[in-house]
């Protein structure tokens, strides 16, 4: 589908360290304009759009928890190609209307197609449904219930340390390399997993991110014969209670993997280990043939990539995520029509069909050569307005032409002007002589 013809929000996009491809953005749809909102006539966000600023370009979108009536939600848009990390790169967000199509999840420019291969499951509200195709939907236990609570990003899911998970007997990812983040608000610092890939069957086998009770944060890949020799733990910094803390681990290959937290890199380990046999994605606790170190807190943003992703991509990630209003600034609202705008056909033929065509103070209608078909209803022109043709066919077929002159009298489209004015402006002279011209004078 054709991008819509309708009003639309604007904003530029902090850009990455290094170039990015094919980065999916995060937009918060609280943010957009009042006039924005007012042209929201559904609930149905899929009937949304996004482009680049060229206005053809159209982008893939996944519009999350949108909420027409508390006029809130969550936008992730794909940036297709590369995105620099200098110049000006700007998105443009259509307002979901039901004179657009809705989209469907695997569509071109629908919810699956928001996210780059490498993007293996992604639960946004901290557990549960997977946005991705890869569709590896987690169940939950301990009567959880996804997006309970309030988030550093939209809702987040809270954790009882005791029995509240999400699970699902199969992973998006079995090997390296890999990244994993994670947003989390711990009630108490202890050992506690966030998220673990796991063999089942065994309870030394896994790929996870764990907090240790020093307050530390682990990126942890286990072997039966390791140990804690795939362990890496920030040093930096600890953990906090009191605020949102960004987990990122990341496996680049069996001996080389490293950990950041908030954003900050933090440690890294290069023993040569490689899980096998892993069959369990867990949310919430240690999930292998001994589960446990339950989760006591606040989980949200939970991604698992089949890439070991970019410095760069992870800073980009950090700071829309962490800040989604200065990453964007404002978002502007530019409406249908405006003041100012010329329309000029060089050549050929311009036809305007079945409406009004209206045109606000100072726009310019210029034809130099060819034909300007206007059938069957009325063109409209305010005072200062110029028309002009110098060659060719102006027809105006079917409904009155009115031109109003600088001092406010009329050339109606029944009676002629008959003789010229002995006095006129440059203006009356142009008027005039269309008028001649209309009627074959």
């Amino acid at each position: 589908m054709a991008i819509p013809s309708t009003t639309y929000d604007i904003a530029t996009a902090t850009n990455p360290t290094s170039a990015l491809t094919d980065f999916t953005f995060m937009i918060d749809l609280s943010r957009m304009s009042a006039a924005w909102w007012a042209e929201v006539d559904t609930s149905d966000g899929t009937r949304g759009r996004a482009s680049k600023n060229d206005g053809t370009t159209e982008l893939a979108t996944d519009w999350i928890d949108f909420n027409d009536t508390a006029e809130t939600g969550w936008l992730r848009v794909k940036w297709t190609g590369t995105l620099a990390s200098s110049g000006t790169q700007i998105v443009r967000v259509y307002p979901p209307n039901t004179g657009n199509v809705a989209y469907g999840v695997s569509d071109t420019y629908g919810q699956y197609n928001a996210y780059d291969s490498d993007f293996a499951a992604y639960y946004p509200n901290g557990g549960g449904t997977d946005r991705t195709s890869g569709q590896t939907t987690l169940s939950g236990a301990g009567s959880i219930s996804e997006g309970d609570s309030a988030g550093k990003i939209g809702v987040s899911t809270s954790y009882d340390g005791s029995t509240q998970y999400f699970e699902a007997d199969s992973t998006p990812v079995t090997s390296q390399p890999l990244t994993f983040i994670v947003w989390a608000k711990p009630d108490v610092i202890g050992y506690k997993t966030a998220i673990q890939l796991s063999d089942k069957s065994q309870s030394d086998t896994w790929y996870a991110l764990t907090q240790a009770t020093s307050g530390k944060l682990w990126e942890w890949c286990r072997t039966p014969a390791s140990s804690a020799g795939g362990r890496v733990e920030s040093i930096t910094n600890n953990i906090s209670t009191t605020s949102w803390n960004q987990y990122t681990g990341l496996e680049y290959t069996s001996s080389s993997r490293a950990i950041r937290l908030n954003n900050s890199n933090e440690a890294t380990n290069s023993t040569d280990l490689t899980p096998t046999g892993l069959d369990r994605t867990s949310v919430g606790r240690a999930g292998d043939s001994s589960p446990g170190a339950y989760f006591d807190g606040l989980l949200q943003e939970v991604q698992i990539h089949s890439a070991a992703r970019s410095d760069s991509h992870l800073s980009e990630e950090y700071n829309q995520t962490n800040d989604n209003a200065t990453f964007w600034g404002t978002w502007t609202n530019v409406p249908v029509s405006g003041t100012g705008y010329e329309l000029t056909l060089d050549t050929g033929v311009f036809t305007y069909t079945g409406n009004d065509l209206n045109l606000l103070k100072d726009s310019i209608l210029e034809t130099n050569t060819g034909v300007f078909n206007l059938t069957g209803n009325n063109l409209e022109f305010s005072k200062t307005n110029v028309l002009t043709l110098e060659t060719g066919v102006f027809n105006l077929t079917g409904k009155s032409l009115s031109l109003i002159y600088d001092d406010g009298s009329q050339s109606a489209g029944s009676s002629p002007l008959g003789n010229r004015p002995k006095s006129y402006t440059k203006r009356q002279k142009q008027l005039y002589y269309i008028d001649k011209i209309l009627r074959g004078i």
